[in-house]
């Protein structure tokens, strides 16, 4: 399922320092087809400056830490499958490493181990996902791993 994000500058805003209106961006479920993303039946949102697609994963809030994760069920069937979790540090802004598998709907088994890392900011109590970083693989989480190796090596020489 999709949900469909948009967020629309007025002119008040344009004045002030905060872009948008309405925040947070208000989030519809699903977005008619051929209804441009923001827009309701009566036309009364302002037009979009910006839309995002996201998937309903994505949006999911936890109160703790703890409670975050990636696994992710859709129509009784779990399609994402976390298989590790590390906080790499807390706060109002909290920033999580997950391994992770996704379900191959042909094979109805998990593929290949995926990795994600995320941020979090804490508003009103609840953890939102800000951004996310996807490794596509492990050659590309080696390479990684062996930059900052490489980079902090220089670093702590300096």
């Amino acid at each position: 399922m999709t949900w469909s994000f948009a967020a629309s500058r007025s002119p008040e805003a344009r004045r002030g320092s905060f872009p948008f209106t309405g925040w947070p961006p208000y989030i519809t479920n699903p977005q008619p087809e051929g209804v441009p993303a923001g827009a309701t039946e009566c036309g009364k949102q302002p037009a979009p400056i910006f839309s995002l697609n996201i998937t309903q994963w994505d949006v999911l809030m936890s109160s703790s830490i703890e409670e975050i994760t990636v696994n992710y069920t859709e129509d009784g069937v779990q399609v994402v499958q976390e298989t590790g979790k590390e906080i790499l540090s807390k706060g109002a802004w909290t920033t999580i490493l997950f391994r992770y598998r996704n379900l191959d709907r042909a094979s109805g088994s998990f593929g290949k181990e995926l990795y994600s890392v995320r941020r979090y900011q804490k508003r009103q109590g609840e953890y939102l996902l800000k951004s996310k970083f996807n490794i596509s693989s492990t050659e590309q989480a080696k390479k990684l791993r062996d930059i900052l190796t490489a980079w902090i090596a220089e670093a702590e020489k300096a």
